[in-house]
């Protein structure tokens, strides 16, 4: 896979014109793309415990970084630790890869919102065919205009290459809670020493 950024991964797609001949496929690639959502949010979780607690297992606060729903306060949340940790141990690098991970990772929680919160129907396509895709549902104001025109239409190919993307952002995140934790290591005595 190519290089994950949200221009080309996670961007709201065209409407898809081929979809699946039944539900099952969808049913499977949505469980199998929040499950590799989680593991995405796992890897963001992480890094905000490794910038809070970079000496130790960080456990406390990715417990508490997991009780907050948001992902944009999550990224606030990120960032704020952020400022502390670069200020003790300076890392531009690091740095800014954290400013681009936290924005493909705002852009990615949208497809996952898209997924977590579709439902699989019946529609039709631009030719009059009847296929399967994951579709908005009908009471969600930010997926379907005041027509009930909807703003994705998955199949379960899609959905995969979805969860696959979700999955390399999950592992970009994890290489840099490694940087973070040898920015550490490697840092003076005397800046370790607060922590």
């Amino acid at each position: 896979m190519s290089e994950i950024t949200k221009e080309t991964f996670f961007r709201p797609r065209p409407l898809t014109q081929i979809g699946d001949k039944g539900h099952d496929n969808i049913f499977r690639a949505v469980g199998n793309a929040l499950n590799a959502w989680e593991n995405c949010e796992r890897s963001f979780a992480h890094i905000f415990s490794r910038l809070v607690h970079p000496n130790g297992s960080g456990f406390a606060a990715q417990r508490a970084y997991g009780e907050i729903i948001a992902t944009a306060t999550k990224r606030q949340m990120i960032e704020s630790a952020a400022e502390i940790f670069f200020r003790n141990f300076p890392n531009e690098s690091a740095q800014d890869e954290l400013v681009t991970l936290l924005e493909i990772y705002l852009t990615a929680s949208g497809r996952r919102n898209d997924i977590a919160h579709g439902i699989a129907g019946g529609d039709h396509n631009d030719a009059g065919e009847i296929w399967s895709f994951l579709v908005p549902n009908t009471w969600g104001s930010k997926s379907r205009d005041m027509r009930l025109q909807i703003s994705y239409r998955y199949s379960s190919k899609q959905i995969e290459e979805y969860a696959k993307a979700f999955s390399a952002l999950g592992g970009r995140a994890l290489r840099l809670v490694e940087v973070l934790s040898e920015t550490y290591r490697k840092s003076p005595e005397q800046a370790r020493a607060p922590y």
